[in-house]
């Protein structure tokens, strides 16, 4: 019989920030959230604006804001 067992790694993560491009009514960021990569984090965004890749690049912008370990 087979036990589980816990494995102690800690994952790097980041945060990542959405915000809109430059614009004169640009208040800054929008939304954070923590993802594993960048493209990652985009798609997070993407979905979460119901949006086509095309129209989302075309409005906003994902940056890496800070890593963290969990």
């Amino acid at each position: 019989m087979l036990k589980n067992k816990k494995v102690n790694r800690k994952v790097i993560m980041a945060q990542y920030a959405m915000a809109l491009k430059k614009s004169e009514d640009s208040n800054g960021i929008v939304f954070k959230t923590n993802a594993p990569s960048l493209n990652e984090a985009k798609e997070y965004f993407r979905k979460l604006k119901q949006m086509s890749k095309e129209s989302f690049d075309k409005l906003f912008i994902v940056t890496e804001a800070k890593k963290i370990k969990i």
